[in-house]
């Protein structure tokens, strides 16, 4: 599918340098690590050639950078890829419960992302194509 790769995601458009990457593997897992939340996991299936669903965990109920707090943060989301196949446009729900399962708060969602390859690192505009450091001497 269209979406299998790796994406940026841009959760803090105030924040740039707190960006998030993402990993659809091509077995419908879903793994992402952002500075604020942690790591999160979860899965996705594609729902026609360019869209998908998604449905992700965190473990970290408070979006303060500096602060944790116990409980379960789930992003239920679709996903719509545009046509050049390298942005998508994400929408949906955000459910926060704390550690004893509570419901805390219910949340839209929306952010758009784009694909990171080796041509095009969405941090920095590129990497290079070919590794730049030596082959290591025997």
């Amino acid at each position: 599918h269209l979406l299998a790769g790796v994406w940026q995601w841009n959760a803090y458009p105030e924040h740039p340098e707190l960006s998030n990457f993402a990993i659809f593997h091509p077995s419908g897992a879903y793994t992402e690590w952002q500075p604020v939340a942690g790591e999160a996991v979860g899965l996705w299936r594609p729902t026609g050639e360019r869209t998908a669903d998604l449905l992700f965990v965190f473990t970290d109920a408070n979006p303060a950078i500096d602060v944790y707090e116990p409980g379960i943060v789930t992003f239920t989301i679709t996903i719509q890829i545009d046509e050049t196949g390298n942005a998508l446009d994400a929408e949906g729900t955000i459910d926060v419960r704390d550690a004893g399962g509570v419901q805390q708060a219910t949340v839209p969602w929306r952010r758009p992302a784009t694909r990171m390859t080796f041509d095009s690192n969405p941090t920095t505009g590129s990497v290079p194509a070919t590794p730049t450091v030596g082959t290591p001497e025997s």
